[in-house]
């Protein structure tokens, strides 16, 4: 019988029970007395509920009183104060079980037997969590595919309908759950969800075996080339836009080509830096570093490409304007047109030695059509550059010269 403080409950005439050798068979004291007639006990206590249990822990609570005879017997009920102190009286001499109902709390079943006009004091009552309430606590490890050593905090760990935590800077999380089977959930912006399940049981902690590796989403590049001269449709047609890995520089590049509106779009990428350069006969290269995230889009903006006669690698288009008669050809008229197309590249004035220059491209062929008051107009091309001789030449490789014939 669990320890307690039992106090006897002395009714009239307990005092002449002790003095006297004739006993009444019906006292209410005398435990040979008909069951009926006897007094009745109490029995005292004071649950204790667990130190993270809620403050109204108690309202819920129900002492059940059961004689420990007969399982089928009704059973006396009564409920605790909001301190956890409890009285069930009117309780016939008999052995009981006593329990305590509470929804998530245990405690142990107290076995006791209680004699007439018994009380008994149990003390405290210590309450624990029900085995499926205890929690358990989950820990490991969760990986951003794309990130380096230090970068894997902020990824949600959680269980469906219960708690969440996040990672560390190195991935490390805990996650308190309710003991079971419980399935993981692993989410961060930009990466696929992944799921682990596990078996968790109460007051434990289940490690898992490996890092969780969450894939970075794909992330896109786009951006638009404009030519800064002579652009038009055909032109801008043939600009070629080229993404590289920074970090693998051998890896074979990605191609795109412009739309009508000169814009390009490269998807599919995986987190990391990348190149992006665009290149046209008769431009200089533009190139620009970016980086890619998860799941992002990057609007570059405009790559603008300077005509390559204007950059460091131009060269000079030299020739000579002559007249047939030997006329001076001062003031003669050169238009120099980029080959297969209408666009005027330059308009120039031969000098008095009928000399004229302009820088050009090196990757570009050119037109000419030299024209003077009094003589027929001459065209002449397409002129390319030989980078041996280091100038341009006509289709018999030799220095441009455009010889005028007077007019008819």
């Amino acid at each position: 019988m669990r320890p307690g403080v039992r106090v006897a409950i002395l009714l009239g005439g307990a005092l002449a029970l002790a003095a006297c050798d004739h006993v009444d068979p019906v006292h209410p004291l005398d435990p040979a007395s008909p069951g009926g007639r006897q007094a009745t006990g109490t029995l005292r206590g004071v649950l204790v509920g667990p130190p993270d249990a809620p403050s109204d822990r108690f309202a819920a609570v129900e002492i059940h009183v059961r004689p420990a005879r007969d399982a089928a017997a009704a059973i006396t009920i009564a409920t605790p104060d909001a301190g956890g102190a409890f009285t069930v009286g009117g309780l016939r001499p008999d052995s009981y079980v006593l329990s305590v109902a509470a929804p998530g709390l245990l405690s142990d079943p107290i076995a006791l037997t209680l004699g007439p006009g018994e009380v008994i004091d149990l003390g405290a009552i210590a309450l624990r969590r029900a085995e499926a309430d205890r929690p358990a606590r989950v820990a490991g490890t969760v990986l951003r595919e794309d990130r380096v050593a230090g970068g894997h905090a902020g990824v949600v760990v959680s269980v469906e309908g219960g708690a969440a935590t996040v990672s560390g800077d190195d991935g490390g999380f805990v996650l308190e759950v309710a003991a079971g089977a419980r399935s993981l959930r692993f989410s961060a912006p930009g990466h696929g969800l992944e799921t682990r399940d596990v078996v968790a049981r109460a007051d434990e902690v289940v490690t898992l075996d490996a890092p969780v590796v969450l894939v970075a989403l794909p992330g896109r590049v786009a951006g638009r080339v404009t030519l800064r001269r002579f652009e038009t449709p055909d032109r801008r047609a043939e600009v070629v836009v080229t993404l590289t890995e920074a970090d693998d520089p051998d890896a074979p590049p990605r191609a795109a080509a412009l739309d009508a509106d000169g814009g390009f779009a490269f998807d599919d990428l995986r987190p990391g830096a990348w190149r992006v350069r665009a290149t046209a006969p008769g431009y200089d290269a533009a190139a620009r570093a970016v980086r890619v995230r998860a799941d992002e889009a990057v609007d570059l903006g405009t790559l603008e490409l300077p005509h390559a006669s204007t950059g460091p690698d131009a060269v000079d288009l030299v020739g000579a304007v002559r007249l047939a008669d030997n006329a001076s050809p001062a003031g003669a008229r050169v238009r120099v047109r980029i080959s297969g197309t209408q666009v005027v590249f330059a308009e120039l004035v031969a000098d008095a030695d009928g000399a004229f220059a302009t820088p050009a491209a090196p990757d570009e062929a050119y037109d000419l059509l030299a024209s003077l008051a009094g003589y027929a107009p001459l065209a002449l091309g397409p002129l390319t550059y030989d980078p041996d001789q280091d100038r341009f030449e006509d289709g018999n490789g030799e220095r441009p010269v455009l010889v005028l014939t007077p007019a008819p």
